[in-house]
């Protein structure tokens, strides 16, 4: 990633958290924890001034929560465009092997098929919420449910997430759910209610924060 305004610099560059262009040190300013570029630093300061700003301010649990529940039914939906074909391919098989009569060759047919749905769904339970999350957040810093409450999730210093970042956090999320299920889900938000930064396991990770959008 190359600085906007002097491309021959590429080290300890970040975005600038109104326009998500990247500016080396030198091109932004920090104001209230997060990094401005120059155009975009006086708009800020003209907002603030006016009060209309639109300073990021912390998610509330609330909002994350039920960006989450809308993700859930997001990936609960792309889920079932996927397993609903196999669910057809089963029961064709089940036909096939009642018409075959009970053969050997039929029930063990049957006995294939069942072990090849569960291992897809299996595959597809982890593989559908990682990729897409991961995918968001890395384009944009939201998925579908955080656009819907207008919160973002960036780094710790303001800025968009990086790959590594956005992988890594969906990872995490998608590791506790599964391993641990609803405990994991629990000790992996707990810390959110406590910490004043209201950061989750998955936050504290990859050192992301979730804030709100004005």
């Amino acid at each position: 990633m190359q600085c906007s305004n002097h491309p021959e610099v590429d080290q300890d560059v970040v975005r600038c958290l109104r326009c998500q262009q990247p500016f080396c040190p030198d091109c932004v300013v920090m104001l209230r924890g997060y990094w401005y570029c120059g155009p975009c630093k006086n708009e800020q300061v003209r907002d603030i001034q006016s009060g209309t700003t639109a300073v990021f301010e912390l998610a509330s649990i609330g909002r994350r929560f039920v960006a989450s529940m809308i993700d859930s039914l997001i990936e609960g939906l792309a889920l079932m465009v996927f397993i609903i074909p196999f669910i057809f391919v089963m029961g064709g098989a089940a036909a096939m092997a009642g018409s075959q009569g009970k053969s050997e060759a039929a029930e063990a047919a049957m006995g294939l098929t069942v072990i090849v749905m569960y291992a897809l769904m299996l595959v597809l339970s982890i593989a559908v919420p990682l990729v897409y999350e991961a995918l968001m957040l890395q384009r944009r810093g939201q998925t579908l449910g955080k656009m819907a409450l207008s919160i973002q999730v960036v780094t710790a210093d303001g800025t968009m997430l990086t790959r590594g970042q956005a992988w890594g956090r969906s990872a995490m999320k998608v590791a506790l759910a599964q391993v641990c299920s609803c405990f994991g889900v629990l000790a992996d938000n707990l810390p959110a209610f406590f910490t004043a930064e209201k950061t989750a396991l998955h936050d504290m990770a990859v050192r992301t924060r979730v804030v709100r959008l004005r």
